[in-house]
């Protein structure tokens, strides 16, 4: 309906993006593993790219021919189309069902590059929120196409900042239930590490192409400060 409407209007558009992202990138051509080295580094303060190799020589290498308006994704290798598919409102406002269909959809129209979140889905006043969810229904949606479609697609998460007494730090500790009282999530190494896998864990997927910060560890109550 309408969603699909606006992102294939977004698709056929050939402008291209105003803002660059400040993000942690990993090379599709290069990983090879998402260990706790690559863990440590992602929460070091350099500012390098951080790369790894190529999981499967057999997985096919995506090409500029079959996503729209294709660009490389900042200094990586990695190759997005114009228009990244949000997904926040899997899990609250979007039914699995429906979250399947825009997947769908996105692709057959050639965006290959999804963004979720630990802290998804939005709204957190929802009754039914939990944090993780719109994560958990990436990852079956990714279960379902298979590993090599899997390939062919650019997975983005975030990590929270600063966020005291938080449910999405709580969710991180799988398989035991969530903590309680919830911890904060902070953006220190032992945070981004327990993140990091629980994102891969709900993604059903053994690696992350780009993980972001949601925000900085701010400590003032005010959104984009």
């Amino acid at each position: 309906g309408k969603a699909k409407s606006m992102l294939a209007k977004l698709l056929r558009s050939r402008h291209r993006p105003q803002s660059s992202l400040t993000t942690m990138l990993l090379s599709r051509h290069q990983r090879k593993s998402f260990g706790l080295s690559i863990l440590a580094a992602a929460a070091s303060t350099s500012s390098s790219p951080i790369r790894a190799s190529a999981l499967s020589s057999t997985a096919p290498i995506t090409t500029s021919s079959n996503i729209c308006n294709a660009r490389h994704l900042g200094s990586s290798d990695l190759l997005v189309s114009e228009a990244c598919l949000g997904t926040m409102t899997y899990g609250v406002q979007n039914t699995p069902a429906e979250a399947f269909a825009q997947l769908d959809y996105a692709r057959s129209q050639g965006c290959n590059f999804i963004d979720t979140a630990e802290l998804y889905p939005v709204p957190l006043t929802a009754a039914e929120y939990r944090a993780g969810a719109t994560e958990e229904i990436v990852g079956e949606y990714i279960e379902h196409i298979g590993r090599a479609q899997r390939e062919e697609l650019v997975i983005a998460t975030k990590i929270c900042g600063y966020f005291p007494s938080s449910p999405v730090a709580a969710a991180r500790s799988f398989p035991n239930a969530p903590i309680d009282p919830p911890p904060d999530c902070r953006l220190d190494a032992k945070s981004v590490k327990e993140a990091v896998h629980a994102s891969l864990r709900r993604l059903r997927t053994d690696h992350i192409d780009l993980l972001q910060l949601h925000w900085p560890d701010r400590y003032v109550p005010v959104f984009g400060t």
